[in-house]
């Protein structure tokens, strides 16, 4: 009855697993330690093409579209932390992105990796156009802010002359000239001061 119960339990496990891998959106693969490729699911067949048509055992590197780079950094992050790691290649034209995570087991033995590969072509689509507009706006700030400056230096100027301007008023406004009130009136040849 146990026995039973516990294969139910682990039935139930299996195929709410199975579930949650084929929905996922993202592509999942599988592999072991000699990049054999263990499982799939029905997204990765969208990324990697070579997966529609598997008979038999395949490796990661017998997918035309994983480079050598790829299969590198993976060889070399499960040697030196079996850490999880991300990288991103060009398939197709389509730009994706692909972390891995270790599958160990409950002893910390690692048996193979998981791949998870994420389309990301809108968001560099999205990324390079941010660059565009951030680049727009600084030409467009730096202009503007040059004009700022000369419009600046032209009130600076003009407050200059005005003030040479004041100066020589207020100058002569204090010392009038000599000859005024000493002004002729008609024909009486007189002077009035």
């Amino acid at each position: 009855m146990v026995l039973s119960s516990q294969r139910c339990r682990f039935e139930k496990t299996r195929t709410e697993f199975e579930a949650i891998f084929q929905g996922a959106s993202d592509g999942i693969i599988a592999i072991d330690t000699k990049l054999n490729i263990i499982s799939f699911n029905y997204a990765a067949t969208y990324f990697f093409k070579d997966l529609r048509h598997v008979s038999g055992e395949l490796k990661l590197t017998d997918l035309k579209d994983v480079n050598s780079d790829m299969i590198n950094e993976l060889q070399l992050v499960t040697k030196i932390n079996n850490g999880v790691s991300h990288t991103v290649i060009e398939v197709e034209g389509v730009t994706l992105r692909i972390a891995t995570s270790p599958i160990l087991t409950e002893g910390k033995n690692l048996l193979g990796r998981a791949l998870f590969i994420q389309d990301i072509s809108a968001q560099k689509t999205f990324e390079v156009e941010v660059k565009k507009i951030n680049a727009s706006l600084e030409e467009q700030i730096q202009a503007r802010t040059q004009e700022l400056e000369n419009e600046r230096k032209k009130a600076v100027d003009a407050s200059s002359i005005k003030s040479a301007f004041v100066s020589n008023i207020s100058h002569e406004m204090r010392t009038p000239k000599r000859y005024i009130g000493r002004v002729k009136f008609g024909d009486e040849g007189k002077t009035h001061q």
